[in-house]
């Protein structure tokens, strides 16, 4: 007759722990490479709702006949590359915004109608 030698094991072996310890950390790795780029898109994101609020704030100012840039309070990071022009017909030119907030750069172009077009970055 063969003896079977039954082995009480309570726990596991070093080996197992370790090939558990490595397929979690592929796992966080990966998560981590598709998160970084999630953070770049909400700080464009985020550039593009405070531009929406600046081009309302500046129509209101426009609206009125005349400009004042220190009447319109940029949000941090924000700041104009082209001024828009104001006088009692409106805006008579496209005015650029620009943020610091995104490290490749992002601008919007904006007019009295609106934001016109988004930097190349802005995507």
């Amino acid at each position: 007759m063969y003896k079977s030698f039954i082995i009480n094991r309570k726990g596991f072996t070093l080996t197992e722990l370790l090939i558990v310890i490595a397929i979690i950390g592929i796992l966080v790795s990966v998560v981590l490479y598709y998160l970084s780029g999630a953070k770049e898109k909400a700080k464009v994101v985020e550039f593009k709702s405070q531009v929406s609020s600046v081009v309302a704030a500046v129509v209101i100012e426009c609206s009125g006949g005349s400009w004042d840039p220190d009447n319109v309070e940029l949000p941090p990071g924000i700041s104009w590359d082209t001024q828009p022009i104001c006088d009692w017909a409106g805006w008579s030119n496209d005015a650029v915004l620009e943020t610091t907030n995104v490290p490749s750069g992002c601008t919007a172009t904006i007019n009295e109608a609106g934001v016109v077009s988004w930097g190349a970055n802005c995507t």
